[in-house]
């Protein structure tokens, strides 16, 4: 799955908060953002978030020119 859909299913995810150590308003906030279609999350943010919630990357971003 993409880190978008990875991100999506990680912060839908009931108690998540506790898991990745942030605060419930804070979690609330990105899930209100992600509905309303706003979603400011840096992608080194998501990457970190989902790390924290046992998420692994399985294969690495790759850079063409």
């Amino acid at each position: 799955m993409s880190t978008e859909e990875a991100f999506n299913e990680m912060i839908f995810t009931r108690g998540i908060y506790h898991k990745i150590g942030l605060a419930h308003g804070t979690v609330a906030s990105m899930r209100h953002a992600i509905r309303k279609g706003k979603n400011s999350i840096s992608l080194d943010k998501k990457i970190e978030l989902l790390q924290r919630a046992g998420y692994k990357i399985a294969q690495p971003m790759l850079w063409l020119n």
